[in-house]
């Protein structure tokens, strides 16, 4: 009774084979596989309708003779809806005989299904390890790597074997101190810590800083944190081109505020000379043509600055620049000797006025009235008292003879004593010799980082046409 009530009762399918594969017993679930009967007692098995397929008895049963231990394959229905795991063990009598075979089939169909998912999650998650160009990691309770992905075990520099049971403090030292504390507040919390920015060395780039941006989060099982995870993405391109706008933002607001110094100094000169200007003029369109004739040697100072970010200006490039609508192919009109001197934004824009006034004046009654004339220009430089002078001689050859010197000083005479007196604090010294005017500009000279006083001296003339 109790043999056949644990049989009733026994939920998975067992088959009892003699020697020669004949049904000896069967519990109630074999008819699902078998369609076995009370009746089938006796009948070689391979006489019965199989529902499962399964065609190598013989063959495994042979095994279990040879090794007198269980043997187990997968096998499944006909119909493909069911697997099941069939372990055949022998059969022995109460005095220890080999007398035939016990079967079991055990269904481990919802069991597959899972392993399959678990295989497909598995697979998912390698992929994304070895693929994401973020760098994953996992870290248990001591801090050693569990797992580690090539992104993140290229940024640290070292391969992914050599991370796998070695500590944080073991590779990455310099880091540790700012790291573990987030793997503790996670483990002891229970909450992720998100965006902790990071700076430092690793071994893949010695002495180089690097930024990265880490996440943190708790790993659990039944509950229990045993690992953290690690998302780590570096960003130390990004955090330089950060850095590289707040540098030029700040530069921004440094050249805006320039600017508007230079726009009002140029203002201030135009609102100067055009008030000059009225003086002994009646005629609007004379008043007209001698402030655009300003206005445009303002202007290709301005264009000078501007080739140069607004930072210097040379003399010879001045004098190139004022001397173009003079140029009628003659031949060369200006001579210069000496070292070209560096003029800083604030000196250039007084010194292209006055040398604008000079070209005028020559112009109109000196050296380039004629077709003989030339300005001979040398530059001087020294040190008074500890600070550097500029001087500029300007000497006209070739002109017209002046017989004496003018009762009343011109327009152009105001402009080059007042501006540079005042702008550039310079000494200015105007004579009208015999053979052609000249004049003597000198200056504080500037010098710095970025102004060089001189370019190299030369003592031969350079020719400006």
């Amino acid at each position: 009774s109790d043999l056949q009530n644990l049989f009733a009762a026994t939920d998975i399918a067992v088959l009892f084979l003699d020697r020669e594969h004949c049904v000896r017993s069967f519990t109630p679930r074999t008819d699902k596989l078998f369609g076995i009967r009370e009746r089938d007692i006796g009948r070689p098995l391979k006489d019965l309708a199989y529902l499962v397929d399964y065609t190598k008895l013989e063959q495994d049963t042979s095994r279990v003779d040879q090794s007198l231990q269980m043997f187990e394959r997968e096998v499944q229905s006909k119909d493909g809806t069911s697997i099941y795991l069939l372990r055949i063990k022998p059969y022995r009598t109460i005095d220890n005989r080999l007398d035939g075979y016990v079967l079991s089939f055990v269904d481990i169909t919802d069991l597959k299904e899972k392993e399959t998912q678990i295989a497909q999650q598995y697979g998912e998650l390698e992929n994304i390890y070895n693929t994401t160009p973020v760098g994953l990691s996992l870290i248990d309770r001591d801090f050693r790597w569990l797992r580690i992905n090539d992104s993140l075990a290229e940024i640290n520099g070292f391969s992914v074997a050599e991370h796998i049971g070695r500590t944080f403090n073991e590779l990455l030292p310099d880091l540790d101190d700012l790291v573990s504390p987030m793997y503790n507040q996670v483990f002891e919390t229970g909450e992720p810590v998100r965006n902790l920015e990071i700076k430092g060395e690793t071994a893949a780039a010695p002495g180089v800083q690097r930024d990265w941006i880490a996440d943190f989060y708790p790993v659990r099982h039944d509950g229990e944190i045993f690992a953290i995870g690690a998302c780590v993405r570096e960003v130390t391109e990004q955090a330089q081109m950060v850095t590289e706008v707040k540098a030029q933002n700040e530069l921004q607001k440094l050249l805006m505020g320039e600017l508007h110094h230079r726009v009002k100094n140029t203002l201030t000169i135009i609102s100067s000379i055009s008030k000059f200007l009225l003086k002994g003029v009646d005629d609007p369109a004379v008043y007209q043509e001698r402030l655009e004739d300003r206005l445009s040697a303002i202007a290709r100072t301005h264009d000078l600055l501007t080739v140069s970010n607004w930072t210097s200006a040379t003399v010879s490039g001045i004098l190139e620049s004022e001397s173009k609508p003079y140029q009628t192919g003659r031949g060369h009109i200006i001579r210069m000797t000496g070292p070209d001197i560096q003029l800083s934004a604030d000196q250039a824009m007084p010194f292209g006025m006055a040398i604008h006034e000079l070209f005028t004046n020559a112009a109109k009654y000196g050296a380039l009235s004629v077709e003989t004339g030339v300005i001979f220009v040398n530059t001087f430089t020294d040190v008074k008292d500890g600070v550097s002078i500029a001087r500029i001689e300007w000497r006209e050859s070739g002109g017209p003879k002046i017989m004496k010197a003018p009762k009343n000083r011109g327009f152009g005479s105001l402009i080059i004593e007042r501006v540079m007196k005042e702008d550039l604090n310079a000494e200015v010294n105007i004579a009208f010799e015999k053979a052609g005017l000249t004049a003597s500009i000198s200056f504080e000279a500037v010098q710095s980082e970025t102004l060089p006083l001189t370019e190299a001296p030369t003592s031969s003339y350079r020719e400006i046409k």
